[in-house]
């Protein structure tokens, strides 16, 4: 899709809102990479791969889709013990 880099700031960013405050493993995990490599372009020792901004933009859209899905699943399950109660 792109051979756009992500920068530092974006990776950082993107990887807090899929993973929380400690993303940096977990984002390596989900990336397939040592998360030396992350260090690596949050430091600006090394710039991060093209491949890597398609793969986050999954990401972000895999999590979207569940938190999507869990806010549906609990208005749902909310709206039936409220009609039960009448």
């Amino acid at each position: 899709m792109s051979e756009w880099r992500l920068t530092a700031d974006q990776l950082a960013e993107a990887g807090r809102v899929a993973f929380g405050q400690r993303w940096q493993s977990d984002l390596a995990d989900y990336l397939g990479v040592d998360s030396s490599r992350i260090r690596g372009v949050l430091s600006g020792k090394r710039r991060s791969p093209p491949g890597w901004t398609d793969e986050v933009l999954r990401l972000l859209r895999e999590r979207s889709q569940q938190c999507h899905a869990m806010e549906t699943t609990l208005r749902d399950d909310i709206e039936a013990k409220q009609a039960l109660l009448g």
